[in-house]
């Protein structure tokens, strides 16, 4: 989900347990934020966007142990806000289409309803 072209993008987050990283496509305008939960617990992963359109939800894909890029239910984008559950020890992806927009993104993650400026 993150094709020839798209660049890293800031991405700020502040969980031990969730990495993620951030891209966006500059002629599709595609977001894809990819990440792991490294613990062994599903955690709360809630994020918000900034700096660009409007996004009305994320498909959402994991791999773990007994999934292979399972497609889940899709996330909701409310006001740039979203949260979703990652299963533990699981390799996640979260994509939508936005258009062109602004290049000045910034996406913010944290565990259990923490907030970013």
């Amino acid at each position: 989900y993150v094709t020839p072209g798209a660049v890293r993008v800031s991405s700020v987050d502040d969980s031990g347990s969730i990495e993620t990283y951030t891209f966006r496509h500059p002629t599709t305008g595609r977001i894809t934020i990819i990440g792991r939960n490294t613990s062994g617990e599903s955690i709360t992963l809630d994020g918000t966007l900034a700096n660009l359109p409007t996004i009305s939800s994320f498909a959402f894909y994991r791999t773990n142990s007994t999934l292979d890029m399972a497609q889940g239910a899709d996330v909701t984008v409310t006001g740039g806000a979203f949260s979703v559950a990652i299963p533990g020890t699981t390799i996640f992806t979260l994509t939508a289409l936005t258009g062109v927009g602004p290049s000045g993104l910034t996406v913010g993650t944290s565990m259990q309803g923490g907030r970013f400026p």
